[in-house]
């Protein structure tokens, strides 16, 4: 199953504010959902990721999604590629520091409430 955003929301008429629910309704429906359209869509245009890409990217990974497809034009060019890659690498990174710090925290505070 793939949730294909742009046709998604296109779509939705006029509850296109609902376009979260429908999304979680796909992942749940399908946990090896594929997401697609407008996956970091500043660098697609050759410009430095923004904060509504690294937004973007992790309301989706919160959602449950863990299969993205990049837009055709992204993989045409060497350097927009490798830095979609890269700014991937990067963000992937500090979600995993993120799960990590928050498996801390809570198996610190299960271990206090124990005592």
């Amino acid at each position: 199953l793939m949730a294909a955003r742009n046709d998604l929301f296109v779509h939705m008429g006029v509850k296109k504010i609902e376009i979260i629910t429908a999304l979680r309704i796909i992942i749940k429906k399908d946990p090896l959902a594929i997401v697609a359209s407008q996956i970091l869509p500043s660098i697609e245009k050759e410009e430095e990721v923004t904060i509504s890409d690294l937004s973007d990217l992790l309301l989706l990974k919160i959602l449950g999604y863990r299969h993205f497809l990049l837009n055709d034009s992204m993989c045409h060019k060497k350097e927009v590629f490798d830095e979609v890659m890269h700014v991937w690498g990067e963000f992937m990174e500090q979600v995993r520091k993120h799960e990590e710090a928050l498996r801390r925290k809570n198996s610190y505070k299960s271990a206090s409430k124990s005592k």
